[in-house]
């Protein structure tokens, strides 16, 4: 479409005029603008997916074009206007900006201006000279270079943000009945989005607006495509606003009803942990002095998931182990991971094991089959929870009945029965109570918190 070809033209360009400095708040946003409510959702979907192609030029163009304004208020305004044949300062000849993206050691200005833009202090020369003036002059022009970008450069950039965050926002807030192709368009450059917005724009644009994607319970593929690229953004913002704002959201999806998204946000996860945006107390766990059995730990929570029936969802939880296992290294894997996951396997693993993805894979205890899985989390819906007894939820439950003469031989059958199946009830006993929190998961939205994450970060 005409979109994609401006967007993949624009970012072709090497050279500009100075008088195009301003081209995109003047003249192409302004001309696009409209395309954010056409009435072709393939129009619609097209923009979505170049804003953050926008959004970035946008950037270039104006950091390129205020880094030549120095330059010519510290001394080589003469040299770039006069029409000559180029400075290699980034100037062109005739006036015209390079704005070439090449190789990383290739600077566009000189040190002096480089120097500056870096706020270092310009070096001064050692030889003599009549320096009184010439350095005064030198500090007077410094000092006005930095009074053109502060006053300027500021303001262009918070008018870029605010039209950018409007189309954003557009987007996010659009509750059409086709709305959900343009916000998964949105998030494939996602990560280019937040570069282009920093941390204050991602903590009041991006942010509160994606994390509503998990509102829309119809469309899966929406929070699918959110958890597949969440982590550049927990990557923008740190791990304490990870924490606090995307790991209580991560959560509800490690519930989700759909498989699909169960399996992103659990890769989504163990990216988290490799990125280092989570505590060490949030993976393992703190045990109280109150409590010492008690443990708010990610790994024990979900371990149940190791036994899912799903060969997707038990493989990625087995990369979650295998992650957590790196990032503690030995001998806190054996220490604190293994008893965690424990009740999910067959065996006592070794370190050999905990340090291929293969290894861990093989310790797994026998999976829960659909059937059964199904079964019991029918059982747990609340249209049936009336008329079933707490007996029904566990795997190990049993009532003594008969004459005092056998009385006897059926408890120590039943002893028998339950030292053997210990271990199982333990495993049992996990996933029943995984699957009583996405029994809640389905029949309460839980929006609440996404909400109060959104007013949060608002206010």
């Amino acid at each position: 479409t005409a979109i994609r070809l401006l967007a993949s033209t624009l970012s072709l360009i090497e050279s500009f005029p100075p008088s195009d400095s301003k081209i995109f708040p003047q003249y192409i946003f302004k001309r696009i603008a409209d395309l954010n409510t056409d009435t072709s959702l393939v129009v619609r979907i097209a923009f979505a997916e170049t804003i953050a192609s926008f959004a970035e030029i946008s950037m270039r163009f104006l950091d390129i074009s205020h880094a030549v304004r120095l330059y010519e208020v510290v001394g080589g305004s003469g040299a770039g206007g006069a029409g000559g044949s180029g400075n290699g300062n980034g100037i062109a000849g005739n006036g015209v900006v390079a704005a070439s993206e090449g190789a990383a050691n290739t600077s566009v200005f000189d040190d002096d201006i480089t120097d500056l833009l870096d706020n270092k202090p310009k070096k001064k020369s050692l030889e003599p000279s009549d320096s009184g003036v010439e350095s005064a002059n030198s500090d007077a022009m410094l000092a006005a270079g930095r009074t053109v970008i502060n006053s300027t450069y500021n303001a262009d950039v918070a008018a870029l943000h605010e039209c950018v965050s409007r189309w954003v926002v557009h987007v996010t807030t659009d509750q059409s009945e086709h709305s959900s192709p343009t916000k998964r368009a949105l998030l494939k450059d996602l990560p280019r989005l937040c570069n282009f917005f920093g941390l204050d724009g991602v903590m009041a644009f991006i942010l509160p607006q994606i994390l509503s994607f998990l509102n829309d319970r119809k469309d899966w593929q929406l929070r699918s495509s959110l958890f597949e690229c969440l982590p550049s953004v927990c990557h923008i913002i740190g791990r304490a606003a990870t924490e606090h704002y995307v790991l209580p959201c991560l959560e509800t999806a490690l519930v989700d009803a759909e498989e699909t998204v169960v399996y992103t946000a659990i890769n989504c996860l163990n990216r988290l942990i490799e990125l280092n945006l989570l505590s060490r107390s949030m993976i393992i766990g703190v045990k109280t002095e109150t409590d010492p059995t008690s443990s708010t730990s990610l790994l024990k929570k979900y371990g149940p998931l190791l036994i899912h029936p799903s060969t997707n969802i038990r493989h990625a939880t087995a990369t979650t182990v295998k992650v957590a296992c790196d990032w503690v290294g030995f001998p806190d894997n054996q220490v604190f991971i293994v008893p965690l996951v424990q009740p999910f396997l067959r065996f006592q693993p070794s370190s050999r094991h905990l340090q291929s993805l293969d290894g861990i894979v093989k310790c797994l205890a026998k999976p829960w089959t659909r059937g059964k899985y199904q079964s019991e989390l029918n059982k747990l819906h609340p249209t049936n929870s009336n008329t079933m007894s707490q007996t029904e939820w566990t795997s190990i439950g049993f009532h003594v009945q008969g004459t005092p003469e056998n009385e006897s031989i059926q408890i120590e059958s039943t002893t028998k029965q339950f030292e053997e199946s210990a271990e199982l009830d333990v495993q049992s006993e996990a996933m029943l109570a995984y699957l009583k929190m996405v029994t809640r998961g389905r029949t309460k939205r839980a929006t609440h918190k996404i909400d109060a994450i959104d007013k949060s970060l608002q206010g």
